[in-house]
Parts: structure tokens; C-alpha cells; sequence
């Protein structure tokens, strides 16, 4: 599914997501709505095309793993905060 239908759906069935930012890597150069193979929430699991969704848990924080989301082939990331 293209990342800007994905994000479509996200909005239509889960407005209060409104925080959140959506944006593709450049995994895929000059690719600004990049095809989404899957969802993941665990940076260890991340393969190439697939939307990294940093998560703020409990016990850890999403956004400190997205390096290596990235680094993984990571098409596209959903965060709550800035990066860098």
C-alpha cells in the first residue's frame, strides 16, 4: 500500500493520531509516497519498505531505535516527536 494511503485510512479511523508525523526515509531516492510492505514496532524486525511506528512505551522509546529502522531499509517512520 502506498504511504499516503496508509496514512489516508490512519486519519479517517484514528484522528486523535493528529500528533503524529509521518515521513519517508528516502530508502527509496526521489520516492516521496513509498510503497509499505509492513507495519513494525520493533526496529529489530524492520525489512526494506516496511513503516517503522516509534512507539513511547513503559520500559522503552521507539524514537531512540529509529537509526536502526533506518538502517534496516525503513521506507517510512511514524513519530510523536522531532528527530535529531
Amino acid at each position: 500500500m502506498k504511504l499516503s494511503r496508509l496514512v489516508a485510512l490512519a486519519a479517517g479511523r484514528a484522528p486523535h493520531l493528529g500528533w503524529a508525523t509521518v515521513a519517508p526515509t528516502g530508502a527509496a531516492p526521489g520516492d516521496d509516497d513509498p510503497e509499505i510492505g509492513a507495519l513494525r514496532f520493533d526496529s529489530r524486525l524492520v525489512e526494506r519498505g516496511d513503516l517503522f511506528v516509534a512507539l513511547v512505551g513503559a520500559h522503552a522509546d521507539g524514537h531512540d531505535h529509529v537509526g536502526g529502522a533506518v538502517a534496516a531499509g525503513a521506507a517510512a517512520l511514524l513519530v510523536q516527536r522531532r528527530l535529531g
